[in-house]
């Protein structure tokens, strides 16, 4: 029989996997429960230089992804700024799929030491005197006291277009009507989303795209997927239950700090469970205060966002026409790999 786990955490995503190794690199017994769900690939995501930073921290190698160079963004300007990412806190970062890379967080736990039983987690144990770290996502599990205290629900639609990038190591952010366009790319291809609170239907997503100025008309023959993207708060955090990743705070992808801050909250809450439960404390203060940095930076992106103004400056990109440059050369890739997506 297995000895008496010293942790228990809950899921099996980036959060959960880095407080796993986090906690058996402290020596505890770490038991891990969780049902891993694989994303598709083309699942391309920033991991910024932060979340590289705290990945070297529990000896995980950052994936030898695509740099990402700058971020191409356009709000209520009407011209794209650039941004770029070389002076961001940790550095630049890296293009990666997460289809490759959340199997290889999986892989480091595993190495690490943890015991870890697959089954999908619907209700949190109550395990007297075992510390649990609950890293399973949005969807926290019943009886988890505090229930999420705010959300805002936004679903992102997604599509995939195979062979190298135009978009290589770039990040367009483009504000639409009642929602917002991002492209990404890398050497393997290119992922479209667009983001709201609603889903479009696809007669919706072909008007926009043919309305973009810069996205290939290619486009508008997708029938995207869909997957959950909203942001919000999640439970308090006490010793019994201490939350992590996005489900502590899921935040909106277009600030791409969610891997950051699954990686740094998995250890902050680790250390919380070594200190012990006077550290609780400290754990949620550190939470706010991330929370708060969140909504300033969220702020940059979304001016409308009250009560938050913007730190970050940007600049006009260094070309003459840069939605026409960008259509360019994402149609010349496309039109010369025809892929469905």
């Amino acid at each position: 029989m297995a000895r008496c786990p010293d942790l228990v955490v809950l899921g099996a995503g980036p959060a959960a996997c880095a407080a796993a190794v986090s906690a058996c690199r402290h020596g505890l017994r770490v038991r891990m429960l969780g049902q891993p769900a694989p994303r598709p690939r083309g699942s391309l995501e920033v991991l910024s230089g932060r979340a590289c930073v705290a990945l070297a921290s529990l000896g995980i190698a950052p994936p030898a992804g695509r740099t990402c160079t700058r971020i191409l963004s356009r709000w209520d300007t009407g011209v794209f700024l650039e941004r770029d990412t070389a002076d961001a806190p940790g550095g630049a970062g890296r293009v990666v799929d997460r289809a490759d890379f959340d199997p290889v967080l999986l892989a480091s736990a595993y190495a690490a030491g943890a015991d870890f039983v697959p089954v999908r987690v619907r209700v949190a144990p109550c395990l007297p005197g075992t510390p649990v770290i609950i890293g399973t996502g949005r969807r926290v599990p019943r009886f988890v006291e505090g229930a999420r205290t705010r959300c805002q629900p936004g679903i992102a639609q997604w599509g995939w277009r195979a062979g190298r990038s135009a978009l290589c190591g770039t990040l367009v952010v483009d504000r639409g009507e009642d929602g917002w366009w991002y492209a990404l790319g890398d050497l393997e291809g290119t992922t479209l989303a667009w983001c709201a609170r609603q889903a479009l239907a696809t007669s919706q997503w072909q008007a926009r795209v043919r309305a973009s100025d810069w996205l290939p008309a290619e486009w508008a023959d997708a029938v995207p997927s869909c997957r959950p993207a909203g942001s919000g708060e999640g439970p308090a955090p006490r010793w019994e239950a201490l939350p992590v990743g996005d489900s502590a705070l899921h935040v909106d992808p277009l600030t791409g700090h969610g891997l950051a801050f699954a990686m740094e909250s998995a250890q902050r809450a680790v250390a919380t469970v070594c200190a012990g439960p006077a550290a609780v404390g400290d754990y949620a203060a550190w939470l706010a205060s991330r929370r708060d940095s969140y909504l300033r930076e969220r702020a940059v992106f979304l001016p409308d966002t009250p009560g938050h103004s913007s730190t970050v400056t940007a600049r006009p990109i260094n070309t003459p026409a840069p939605a026409a440059a960008i259509q360019f050369a994402s149609t010349a890739l496309l039109r010369s790999r025809p892929a469905a997506l």
